[in-house]
């Protein structure tokens, strides 16, 4: 099965669970994150919005915030992937109708500044290798630190 087959696939099974599920498994999810020592001792945090029946991510950002971590959301600007602060009362929509930060109003973060990145996926296989949702932002943005010796922590968060 090729990757676009997959995608579609893996999605399709996504967009059938009910909101009880997704509401468990996302709060399996958050607890599991939020023992983590890389997030404990993470200050600067990329996050996304779950999309898509994703797992949930609010309750993650929520808990970030009311620590006082900076946490950062993708914006996508052409064909590449840069990370905002959030604040939630600058927030729109993108093309893809994705909630991202404004970026006429909100911080620019460098992805080398970032402590933590928590990366969407569709699938994942035995070896833990992401199969994303098939654009390349994720894939471009995070080559520019692959070889880096401080880089940040990367977590996927799925089902």
């Amino acid at each position: 099965m090729d990757k676009s087959a997959i995608r579609r696939n893996i999605r399709s099974l996504r967009l059938e669970l009910t909101a009880q599920q997704v509401e468990l498994a996302s709060i399996r999810v958050f607890q599991k994150v939020c023992s983590l020592h890389e997030m404990i001792c993470a200050q600067r945090i990329a996050l996304y919005m779950s999309n898509e029946n994703e797992i949930d991510t609010q309750l993650i950002l929520n808990w970030l915030v009311a620590l006082g971590k900076t946490v950062c959301l993708p914006v996508i600007d052409q064909h590449s992937l840069l990370f905002y602060e959030y604040h939630p009362q600058r927030l729109v929509t993108n093309q893809f109708s994705i909630v991202e930060p404004d970026k006429s109003s909100c911080e620019l973060y460098a992805i080398g500044d970032l402590d933590l990145i928590a990366v969407p996926l569709v699938a994942f296989d035995r070896e833990r290798y992401r199969l994303g949702r098939g654009g390349g932002y994720y894939d471009r943005a995070l080559s520019e630190i692959r070889e880096r010796k401080n880089r940040p922590f990367l977590v996927a968060l799925a089902y």
